[in-house]
């Protein structure tokens, strides 16, 4: 566990690139192994380590996991608005450290929903290939295992990210900074403020990148 102050050093996750290309509207075309039915197909994805920053007034709050498993649902098919293009139902983290070098368990909470904003490709997967996008309705409920009373607290909200086609990786970049924060923590509701470390309120980074595992390669494409 690390404490920084604001402003010495941000989360490695900040330094993830995006690409920037033209706005591409909806519709989307969900393709999986080629296929455009509709259709649904399961999918794993991996990632190690995954990192975790509290962004209080006064310090930074690190968190990290050796592994993160994330499981769900890619909904295939064409003509999609762009929202819910697959369902993560459930996450386990393995191996997390926390706050005061704390042992961390988290608990995936509801529904997570992968959403399009933007494709930069009309055909299949191109050497630059980056489709934008978040995943929505994230929910974890976070606590020291063996301490759960003294430090548990609930993070929510939007992560940004962005879908590699070429390698099937799905990226995780919510840098938890500035204008538009959409990962918040909570210690109302029977939460706990990890020795005064972290507070209700304080913005959340959210960094790792998940190896996407299904039937076939995801390619998400403009729609007609």
């Amino acid at each position: 566990m690390k404490l920084m102050k604001l402003g010495v050093a941000t989360a490695a996750l900040s330094s993830l690139a995006f690409a920037a290309p033209a706005m591409a509207a909806p519709p989307y075309d969900v393709l999986v192994g080629g296929n455009s039915a509709d259709a649904d197909y399961p999918f794993t994805g991996t990632a190690a380590p995954i990192d975790f920053t509290a962004h209080g007034s006064v310090f930074d709050v690190e968190m990290d996991c050796a592994q993160s498993v994330a499981t769900g649902t890619v909904h295939g098919g064409p003509g999609q608005s762009g929202a819910n293009v697959a369902t993560i139902a459930n996450t386990t983290w393995t191996d997390c450290t926390g706050p005061l070098g704390l042992d961390m368990t988290v608990e995936h909470i509801g529904q997570w929903q992968l959403n399009v904003t933007d494709t930069t490709v009309t055909g299949p997967p191109a050497a630059d290939a980056a489709v934008e996008g978040n995943i929505s309705s994230v929910g974890a409920y976070v606590h020291a295992t063996n301490d759960e009373a003294g430090c548990a607290f609930t993070v929510s909200g939007v992560a940004d990210g962005h879908f590699d086609e070429v390698n099937q990786d799905l990226v995780v970049a919510e840098d938890g900074l500035g204008a538009g924060d959409t990962l918040t923590i909570s210690v109302a509701g029977g939460g706990s403020t990890c020795s005064g470390l972290i507070a209700d309120g304080d913005t959340a980074s959210f960094g790792g990148t998940f190896g996407v595992a299904t039937s076939g390669a995801i390619d998400i494409t403009d729609g007609a």
